[in-house]
Formats: C-alpha cells, sequence, structure tokens
C-alpha cells in the first residue's frame, strides 16, 4: 500500500468493519442500548407480534441479516475491484480496461434500443418485471441510466486521447492530421460508442440521468479544456453539436421534456414526500443505522398514508446510506470520501501523462453519479456498484513512470 492511498484504503476497509458489526450478535441489553429501536420493527414486522424464543438470547444491529449480508458482499466486490483496477492501471492496463467498458456500453446499448423498440414491458424480450419498466439488463430505467452517465464520459476521454494521438502524429499538416484522425477506426469505433450511449440515454427518459450526464460535462470540460492548445480548442463544438444530432434524429426531445415538465416531487410517491418519511428513521436509528439494504423493510413500519405505492428506495444515495447505517457507517465513509476527492486532485494537478484524458472522463462520469445520487440510488445495483469501484481506480490511479513524459506523436495502442 503506498502513502498515498494509506488513509483512502483504511478508511474504506473501516467503512466495510462498520457494516459488518451491524451482522454481529449482541446481548439484548447492548442492542437495545445502541439501537433501541430495532426491536420494535422487529415486533412490527412479525405477525401477530409474537417473540421467539431467540428474543431473550443475542441479536444483530441489522434489522434483516440477509440483505445486509448481500450489500455487503456487493461493497466488498466493489472495493476488491477498485484496489485490483488501481493496481493494473499502474501496469499499463489503463487504456485496455477504459476500452473494454466502452465495447460493453456498445453491446449493452444497441440490446436496450432494441428491447425498447421491440418489447417495452418485458426484460430481455421475455420476463415481466415488477412496475413492467425495464431497460436493457436492468429492471428499472434509472439504473440503466446510472451505468450510462459513468460509461459515456470514460469513453469520451478514450476518444479525446485517441484524437490528440493521431492528430500529433509528425508529418502531414493538418490536413493529413485530420485525415489520419477521420480515418482512424478506433476513433470511429469509439465514436459510435459514445453515440449509441447517449441514444439509449436518452431513449430511457430518465431525467437523473440527463441531469447527472450533464453535471459530468460540465466538470470534464472545466477540467479538460485549459489542457487543450487553441487550435484544438476550435473542435470543441463538435462535442456539443453531435449531442444534439442524436437527440434530435435517434431520440425524442419531446417525450424528455414532457418528462422534465410533468415532474413531481409532491404528493403520494413523490421524492420530497419519500425524503421527508424516511427522516424518522434517521431520528430512531441515528448511531447504528437499520442495517445495509433494510431500507425497504423499515419502511414498511415508517411509512405513512396511502400504501397503494410501497417506498422501496430513498431516492436519494445519501440519505438511504444515513437510515441504513447511520454514524456508525457513515463517518468512516465520509473520510474516505474525503480522501478520495484529495487524491484525485492531487494526482489530476501532477498528471502530464497520456492517461489524462481517460482521468478526466472517470472524474466527469464519479460527479455524474454523485449529482444522480441526489434523485437515485443506482450505486445499490451490484454492475453499477463494481463500475463505480472501476472508475474510482482510474481517477486516482498512479501513471508509470515511462508514461509520464509520452511524446505527443507516441502511438496510443487499445
Amino acid at each position: 500500500m503506498r502513502p498515498p492511498f494509506v488513509i483512502l484504503d483504511v478508511t474504506l476497509v473501516l467503512a466495510l468493519l462498520a457494516g459488518a458489526a451491524q451482522l454481529m450478535p449482541l446481548p439484548a441489553g447492548w442492542r437495545d442500548l445502541l439501537s433501541p429501536h430495532a426491536a420494535i420493527v422487529e415486533r412490527a414486522l412479525r405477525v401477530g407480534g409474537a417473540w421467539s424464543p431467540l428474543d431473550s438470547g443475542v441479536r444483530p444491529l441489522s434489522t434483516n441479516p440477509t440483505q445486509t449480508t448481500i450489500g455487503l458482499l456487493t461493497g466488498v466486490a466493489a472495493l476488491l475491484l477498485f484496489w485490483i483496477a488501481r493496481a493494473r492501471s499502474e501496469s499499463g492496463e489503463l487504456r485496455r480496461t477504459a476500452a473494454r467498458v466502452a465495447w460493453i456500453g456498445l453491446a449493452v446499448s444497441l440490446a436496450a434500443i432494441l428491447q425498447r423498440a421491440t418489447s417495452p414491458r418485458l426484460m430481455y424480450g421475455i420476463w415481466s418485471v415488477p412496475g413492467g419498466n425495464p431497460f436493457g439488463p436492468f429492471v428499472n430505467r434509472n439504473h440503466m441510466a446510472t451505468w450510462l452517465i459513468m460509461a459515456i464520459p470514460l469513453t469520451v476521454g478514450c476518444l479525446v486521447m485517441r484524437v490528440r494521438s493521431r492528430a500529433a502524429e509528425h508529418g502531414g499538416g493538418r490536413r493529413l492530421a485530420i485525415a489520419r484522425v477521420v480515418g482512424d477506426s478506433t476513433v470511429l469505433w469509439l465514436s459510435g460508442a459514445a453515440a449509441l450511449m447517449l441514444t439509449a440515454l436518452l431513449i430511457s427518459l430518465s431525467r437523473s440521468g440527463v441531469v447527472g450526464l450533464a453535471a459530468g460535462a460540465m466538470v470534464g470540460g472545466a477540467i479538460g479544456v485549459p489542457r487543450l492548445r487553441a487550435s484544438e480548442r476550435r473542435w470543441l463544438w463538435l462535442l456539443p453539436a453531435g449531442a444534439v444530432v442524436v437527440a434530435a434524429f435517434y431520440t425524442s426531445p419531446g417525450a424528455l421534456l414532457d418528462r422534465f415538465a410533468r415532474a413531481r416531487t409532491l404528493g403520494a410517491g413523490g421524492r420530497v414526500e419519500i425524503w421527508r418519511q424516511t427522516l424518522p428513521i434517521l431520528r430512531d436509528f441515528p448511531a447504528t443505522g437499520t442495517g445495509i439494504g433494510t431500507y425497504e423493510q423499515a419502511m414498511l413500519v415508517y411509512q405513512e398514508g396511502d400504501r397503494q405505492f410501497l417506498f422501496n428506495q430513498a431516492h436519494n444515495q445519501y440519505l438511504q446510506l444515513a437510515a441504513e447505517g447511520g454514524l456508525l457507517v457513515g463517518v468512516p465513509t465520509f473520510v474516505a470520501t474525503v480522501a478520495f476527492v484529495a487524491l484525485v486532485l492531487w494526482r489530476l494537478r501532477r498528471d502530464r501523462s497520456g492517461t489524462f484524458w481517460i482521468r478526466v472522463g472517470a472524474i466527469a462520469a464519479l460527479t455524474g453519479v454523485a449529482t444522480q445520487s441526489l434523485w437515485e440510488t443506482g450505486l445499490r445495483m451490484p454492475a453499477n456498484a463494481v463500475l463505480f469501484g472501476l472508475i474510482a481506480a482510474i481517477a486516482v490511479h498512479e501513471p508509470r513512470v515511462s508514461q509520464v513524459s509520452i511524446p505527443r506523436s507516441r502511438e496510443e495502442r487499445y
């Protein structure tokens, strides 16, 4: 473990250990002291309110140990991938890894678009799912949007790096440089992958996904534009122009605008109402939370009013983490986040390698997810969690010494 990673890695491990502590069996007296409302929730959920013989023995802090175990395993998988990807990026695997994500995004987006066109209510065109609104391999379009707002900026980062590499090859002047870029197969398929993923995101009609991608694009542009030469900045209009073309010809802007116009934040099922009804959980479980992955079960007790719709998620990643983890999980998670952001900024200032643009794409992706998480909890999905771990590794990776002084004319291989 190298010094820049020590604080980050230690706090990440502590956050997982804190989640694991929610599974530790405790004597009833200790459990009631640390989480006095846990027994009340369990009693309310039992048929007839009867207690079992175990009630006089030891019980974990989590109100649903099975769901907490699943959540912890997802977190462990994401952390392991974070460490592995970080090590592989230091071994020169960064560009190939990012390119593979682009290939996956190309395939998944094509499948999602075909599924929406042929059988919008069936997952993979075969199975019915609760809610009847699947998209691609996800049962919820907002969760698919979470994956896409991570994959799209990473792909664009690969694309910018490749374009600059091809354009900077010596000899031939500007016209030949443009011909090299336009005729490069890698530039073409990366452009196609980014366009297809953007199409899939817009077709999903996910408002939070569009807002998250826009936030990521603004942050990525603010970081990357100062590193471009004046002659290169004149070509920046191609990116927003391409996005407008995709939106105008391959999606339904009117349907998306209508979704924003009809956005409901009040009333049954509205996000503000869900957030309001989540606050009592924070009040009753401030120290230890209800247990990772137990929000849905807790809301069976705490949800008020009409139960035509069950609040199975908080529609806010931060609020749900606070409800499920309390200070026990929240404090090390917050410290790890601060350490991560500080490390990203430190790496960004010192990065003069050829992979700088992939790092910018990763930072834009993380910004997009952080923004979307104000309205969604897409990182609960294992596929999104592990991709998040991969992209986080790219954002903080340490370039190889040989990469720091890569000539601008050097060929970038994928």
